[in-house]
């Protein structure tokens, strides 16, 4: 069973939100290249950089907004592969 924790009085079920995050995955996947049809890209080694930077810049706000500065290194084993 899924368990449901509360923050601030809010009910989340991290089930939940977990299977809405992989079907909003699956439909938008590869929907983040489409602006890029707009523009020679070359190589695609500069899009793929500030992509990447991008996305790690979100990662940080979203680190900051939720207040979770937890660090785990499966993940960056993960993404170093």
């Amino acid at each position: 069973a899924a368990a449901a924790r509360t923050v601030v009085g809010v009910s989340h079920n991290a089930t939940g939100y977990g299977y809405v995050g992989v079907a909003i995955a699956v439909v938008f996947c590869g929907s983040n290249y489409a602006p890029a049809k707009k523009f020679t890209t070359g190589n695609g080694m500069m899009l793929q950089w500030i992509m990447c930077n991008g996305i790690l810049v979100i990662g940080f706000v979203a680190m900051v907004v939720s207040g979770t500065w937890t660090f785990h290194w499966q993940g960056l084993i993960g993404g170093a592969i």
